[in-house]
């Protein structure tokens, strides 16, 4: 053997051997399709570790890799560069073959095989004497007879399995997986794709996902079709209509003749878990249910002779979580899916998106709102366009071949062309990446700006770009550096705004802007060293830019109805560009979510009581903090009370002024610190309601729930003539003032927000005011949970009944209102005996949690939060003061 003469080849591999990856060396026989023959190895440190046989650049044959003692560590036997099985034995001293170290002491050897595809599919363990153990050494217990010889059992999880997947990398389950409990009895199946996304679960132990029977049948797995109907899954009620559904009319005609005995097999029988839901109003007595689909069925005819699906199939899939069921029709042509509309499961007479199957052209569109809002065409060339639609104008168009772009149009409102993106060959940035070329147009067709995109409908601008005047001459270069501006068609008048927004001088109102070190303060999201750009963006001339800088600044401010630590400072100079622009309305809207948590009326009152009682501390924002609340609320509360002379102003609205940004400013009045701002608000309402048959119920509505935030003798005053208004929206709004204020007696308010219970035709716009919490029923019950008991109490049944109608969004506010009712300071002691109205209340919820599908966090954080369990079996099991 040659011995290596260069420094990095340990002493013994030979001068000829080829350094390997993973550091190794490796030699052997070579010719026109790569490695051949018998290959020798060694590891890092020269010592040998094995041979192995290559034939046409692949593994194929034997493989032997050794211990460091020389003995055999693994047996190997490959085909075409597939393992077919692999022996692993333990070693009796120190090693480096690794493979068996995870395993108990007691297992000496490990076997593992892998199926035709090279997918591994099951492994073997044995001690020393050679009996066969699980993977934690425990005895394999005596194996049913309906589990099969490739199953394995494991006594760490009880059950026997036999799985599928990747030998290497991430290890992705693939194809058919099969479970049973220890005695045979079945637990569960699934079918992944060949990519591990799992398709399809199945078992009696599982809520489930489709039928993995049905999808081995679109894969053309026939080996696992056939292990699937020996499980039994093709007797899961409507196996045959969801087969067919999904175009495998084989399969389909197989079920047909099985279930009628005419199959000429005995197969097991399964109980599909997914029983038969309640059949909603609208669902005809003749739709059976498919649990595979998750749906109701109707009008499913196949063809006696093939299984195909045949003429209109009718479907309303389950949507327990919505409490509803979403409408699907489907129509089939020989066996294939021709057409489908789905729609809304809240509005069945709006689609939500409709697929169409013309010969080999499939288009697949969508729909917002009932309104189509996108569509993609496939053509068999592999050709495919997409498009994007505002209503039945075409926002954009644009065409894909094998993946790459070929021509892409954006469209203004009138038609015409305002873009056009193109391939391009250069590359934008450090790391070279791919992009596009766009070219913004004017209404003429001339060139604007132009500049490198990042490829697909999603890519924004990149780099520089370079603008052009209205006489087609190039003008300055502009650069995107770090902005993340979406793809739209406006692209060009955007370059041209940026340019102005990156040279503008600041404005007057963010005098001191770079005096704050704006670093000492964290955002949610981004780098707070950019928010003195960010507010001169506001203050842009483009619209386009100054909407971009107010959607940035909204997400580092302000998210999830909190405030992170950069808005204190930032805020003053959002309040003070508001001011120097009064007739915009974008800035004051801004700012009304942020002192109100976007439009909770409750916190915000808590906010504003906070700031009041802060007035005397030395440090109000660490007093801010003690009350767990954000400490730039403080300082955002005093700059909103500055500017009350603005607020006042833009809510008396001068002729012509825009409606919305008065509707913000009385809602600023009302959140705003200081009796000036309280007075504004109620002069407002007075005006208002002096308008007699001229004023506007919405306004009045709004105006009267804001008087909540100003309690007082004169607030009462105001809302005691509304509490009988002709009007329900009037008489309903003061009357939650009125309660929520403690301005009276509360039985005046009794009668408006008892008729609130039912949600009347009156009230149907409550639920569009800023300050509603929901629908009229949600904010009654929580306004009589406010009540003495002997007036709430007695509408105990009534509030109850309301939560097996609520939805799953109102149902958490409607449970905590009620039992606030019934636990008013001490949350239920685990072991107490629940009183008569705790155990109407505890009762009803119990109820709703049974009923609902899906577990309900918001519901269980209000049970927590009143010391109750969770489940109905448990809430239904608590005594009562007599022993129920």
């Amino acid at each position: 053997m040659d011995t290596a003469t260069d420094p990095d080849r340990p002493e013994g591999v030979p001068a000829d051997a080829e350094a390997e990856e993973d550091g190794g060396w490796a030699l052997g026989p070579v010719d026109a399709e790569g490695r051949t023959g018998v290959w020798r190895s060694w590891r890092a440190d020269g010592s040998f570790a094995g041979t192995a046989h290559w034939r046409a650049g692949l593994p194929h044959g034997e493989q032997i890799l050794l211990h460091d003692d020389g003995s055999v560590a693994v047996e190997g036997k490959w085909h075409e560069g597939k393992r077919v099985r692999l022996r692993h034995r333990r070693a009796d001293g120190p090693s480096r073959e690794t493979g068996m170290d995870q395993l108990p002491e007691t297992v000496r050897v490990m076997i593992q095989d892998f199926d035709e595809a090279g997918y591994f599919i099951r492994q073997r363990f044995h001690t020393a004497d050679g009996t066969e153990v699980d993977p934690e050494g425990e005895p394999i217990p005596p194996r049913p007879a309906n589990v099969p010889e490739v199953a394995q059992h494991t006594t760490r999880h009880g059950h026997w399995y036999h799985q599928r997947f990747e030998p290497c990398g991430e290890q992705r389950n693939v194809g058919l997986h099969r479970f049973w409990e220890t005695d045979g009895t079945f637990k569960s199946a699934e079918y992944h794709t060949a990519e591990g996304g799992l398709l399809a679960r199945i078992g009696p132990g599982t809520t489930g996902r489709g039928n993995p029977l049905v999808e081995a049948a679109r894969a053309g797995d026939a080996a696992a079709v056939e292990a699937c109907l020996a499980l039994g899954l093709g007797t899961s009620p409507g196996a045959a209509l969801h087969a067919a559904y999904e175009e495998q009319p084989e399969l389909a005609r197989r079920l047909t003749a099985e279930a009628a005995g005419d199959g000429g097999t005995e197969r097991a029988e399964f109980t599909d878990p997914r029983a038969e839901p309640e059949r909603r109003d609208g669902i005809p007595d003749d739709a059976v249910w498919v649990p595979g689909l998750l749906s109701w069925a109707a009008g499913t005819a196949l063809d006696p002779v093939t299984g195909a699906a045949t003429g209109t199939w009718r479907l309303w899939r389950s949507k327990p979580y919505l409490q509803a069921d979403q409408p699907v029709v489907a129509e089939f042509s020989e066996g294939r899916m021709v057409r489908r509309r789905e729609y809304l499961p809240w509005r069945p007479d709006r689609l939500e998106g409709e697929w169409r199957y013309d010969g080999d052209r499939v288009l697949h569109r969508s729909f917002e709102r009932g309104v189509r809002d996108a569509e993609t065409e496939d053509l068999p060339d592999g050709t495919v366009a997409h498009r994007r639609f505002d209503g039945d104008t075409r926002l954009v168009e644009r065409v894909e071949r094998d993946g790459a772009l070929v021509a892409e149009v954006w469209f203004a409102e009138d038609g015409t062309r305002s873009a056009e993106v193109c391939p391009a060959t250069a590359t934008a940035g450090d790391e070279a990446e791919p992009v596009e070329w766009w070219r913004g147009l004017d209404e003429s067709g001339a060139v604007i700006a132009e500049g490198a995109v990042r490829p697909g409908l999603k890519g924004g601008p990149v780099g520089e770009w370079r603008l052009y005047g209205p006489d087609g001459a190039e003008g300055p270069v502009v650069g995107f550096g770090d902005l993340r501006v979406r793809r739209t068609g406006d692209l060009g008048r955007f370059a041209h705004g940026l340019h102005g927004w990156r040279t503008m001088s600041p404005p007057a109102a963010l005098a001191g802007v770079d005096e704050v070190d704006w670093a000492a303060y964290r955002p949610f999201f981004g780098a707070s060293e950019d928010v003195p750009f960010l507010l001169k963006g506001l203050a842009a001339a483009e619209p386009l830019v100054s909407r971009y800088a107010l959607g940035v600044l909204w997400d580092m401010l302000l998210h999830q109805h909190t405030v992170s630590d950069v808005a204190g400072p930032a805020m003053r100079f959002v309040i003070a560009l508001a001011e120097a622009a009064p007739d915009a309305a974008d800035l004051p809207e801004f700012v009304l979510h942020v002192v109100t948590r976007d439009g909770d009326l409750e916190p915000t009152g808590q906010l504003k009581g906070l700031y009041a009682s802060a007035a005397g501390t030395e440090k109000p924002e660490e007093y801010f903090a003690e009350y767990g609340v954000e400490p730039a609320y403080h300082r955002i509360y005093g700059d909103l009370a500055a500017a009350v002379p603005t607020w006042a102003r833009a809510a008396a609205g001068a002729p012509g002024a825009d409606p919305e940004l008065r509707r913000i400013a009385f809602h600023l009045l009302a959140v705003a610190p200081g009796e000036a701002a309280a007075t504004a608000l109620r002069e407002l309402t007075a005006a208002e309601a002096g308008r007699g048959a001229g004023r506007d119920p919405r306004t009045l509505a709004e105006l009267l729930l804001c008087l909540a935030l100003v309690p007082g003798d004169a607030t009462r005053d105001l809302l005691e003539p509304f509490l009988a208004d002709e009007d329900p929206l009037a008489a309903f709004c003061a009357a939650l003032s009125w309660v929520r204020t403690d301005a009276g007696p509360a039985a005046r308010a009794l009668p408006a927000l008892v008729d609130a219970l039912t949600d009347p035709p009156g009230l149907d716009g409550f639920g569009g005011l800023w300050f509603a919490g929901g629908g009229a029923s949600g904010d009654a019950i929580g306004a009589l949970s406010l009540l003495p008991p002997e007036h709430s109490r007695e509408l105990l049944g009534r509030m109850c009944a309301l939560l097996g109608e609520a939805s799953s969004f109102s149902a958490p506010g409607i449970a905590r209102s009620v039992l606030d009712i019934v636990f008013p300071t001490e949350a239920y002691e685990e072991g107490a005996a629940l009183t008569a109205d705790q155990a109407v209340v505890v009762r009803a919820i119990a109820d709703t949690v049974a009923s609902r599908d899906v577990v309900s966090v918001n519901l269980n954080e209000v049970l927590r939060y009143n010391g109750l369990p969770c489940t109905a079996p448990e809430l239904r099991a608590l005594r009562t003061v007599e022993g129920g």
